[in-house]
């Protein structure tokens, strides 16, 4: 993550590669390049870093482990993802899903972001056995229908396991150019709409797509550069 390497890169008596950990949402965080090779997952991050010479389309192996599994059954419940650090937001977020789910037998699961300070104690007090929160779990591990995600990496994790999925952000983001594409909520209103097209909708030409450009097509060729 070219954050931290950055610092570390700058020695001239070795020879430095950059293994690139997350989307390249804050271009200020990788470039310059001050290593000598910067190993990006795609040929987006690659258009993203200005086609530098330094980066070379590598692949990633961080979601290798991400595949369909016929193990995990789907228990019909909707699975909210927080990508988000703020607790009003998420809060808010909580309630539009419920709204959106009222007169249905879904029940709702959300799992807190993966790594982060963020306690669970506070919302389930607040919102009890209406709620099933999850916090340090694989998300292949997790039983549910379809999701519902920000507009952030796990969008990429969603494609792998080849789950149904709704983004439900109101801003402008990494994945905006598959707005049209894919189920998409902006605000809570759209939601219960957003929730009957996810039932229907074909991702598997988007799948494609965004895994060819983001990830080299789920090939990676690390271990020999």
């Amino acid at each position: 993550h070219h954050f931290f390497s950055c610092i570390t890169c700058v020695d001239p008596a070795f020879e430095s590669h950059v293994l690139q950990h997350g989307l390249v949402l804050d271009k200020s965080y990788y470039y310059p390049i001050h290593a000598d090779c910067f190993e990006a997952w795609g040929q987006r991050s690659l258009e993203l870093l200005e086609n530098d010479p330094k980066v070379s389309v590598s692949g990633t192996y961080k979601f290798h482990k991400l595949c369909p599994s016929e193990e995990v059954s789907d228990d019909g419940s909707v699975l909210y993802c927080v990508s988000i650090l703020d607790n009003q937001l998420v809060c808010e977020k909580i309630d539009a899903i419920l709204e959106a789910l009222k007169g249905t037998s879904r029940k709702l699961k959300v799992k807190m972001h993966p790594g982060s300070f963020f306690s669970c104690d506070a919302l389930e007090e607040k919102y009890g056995d209406r709620v099933t929160f999850y916090k340090e779990c694989d998300l292949a591990d997790l039983q549910y229908s379809f999701g519902v995600i920000e507009n952030s990496t796990i969008t990429i994790d969603f494609l792998c396991l080849n789950k149904p999925f709704v983004i439900y952000d109101s801003n402008e983001g990494y994945f905006s150019e598959y707005e049209n594409t894919l189920p998409w909520a902006k605000t809570a209103e759209e939601l219960k709409a957003a929730f009957q097209q996810v039932e229907t909708a074909d991702f598997s030409l988007v799948r494609q797509k965004v895994l060819a450009r983001e990830l080299n097509g789920g090939c990676s060729t690390l271990w020999e550069a």
